[in-house]
């Protein structure tokens, strides 16, 4: 189960607590909790290396030519020698350790409301056969659930919050129609 996790991403206040402990509730799931952005970090920080790597490659630079460079008086900042796949397998790593740091074979994966469209693209480059289910809440119940915990602060950036989180989530059905299910 280790190549095909759940990951549960939503709407803030749209129920992903709720499905974490429903989920949870089978001793063959290990969904982890909110990383308070941390997965979107990672998701960018990922992005980021891939850029950088497909530009050095598209220059037509080897490890050896990139190695070289680095030994030089010639500074270029971002330039590495890392590869593609020594890049994946370091993301993967962490992920597997933060996501089933257990020796069980569980169906691991996150909860995660801090998210952008970094997220679903790291996660089906590393694992295809991996699940997302979307929380979502209407924009009215959205709107009296932040203001009664005292998180919005005017009721246009409460929608507006609402329509961009919204995007995503339409946008990761529209784009991995069978690997998600939206609620």
């Amino acid at each position: 189960m280790q190549d095909s996790p759940l990951f549960v991403l939503g709407l803030p206040r749209s129920g992903t607590t709720l499905l974490q402990r429903m989920l949870n509730a089978d001793p063959d799931v290990l969904i982890q909790g909110e990383q308070s952005g941390a997965f979107d970090l990672v998701a960018k920080s990922y992005r980021a290396y891939c850029k950088d790597l497909h530009a050095r490659h598209s220059q037509g630079l080897s490890v050896d030519d990139v190695a070289a460079m680095l030994r030089t008086n010639t500074w270029i900042a971002n330039l590495s020698t890392w590869d593609i796949e020594n890049l994946r397998r370091l993301f993967h790593r962490m992920l597997l350790a933060i996501g089933n740091p257990t020796d069980r074979d569980v169906r691991w994966g996150f909860k995660e409301v801090l998210f952008t469209d970094n997220v679903p693209e790291m996660i089906f480059d590393f694992y295809p056969k991996a699940k997302i289910i979307l929380t979502t809440r209407s924009a009215t119940g959205f709107y009296r659930s932040m203001n009664c915990k005292g998180w919005s602060t005017t009721t246009r950036q409460t929608v507006e919050h609402w329509n961009w989180r919204m995007k995503f989530i339409e946008d990761i059905s529209r784009n991995y129609p069978s690997n998600t299910f939206a609620m």
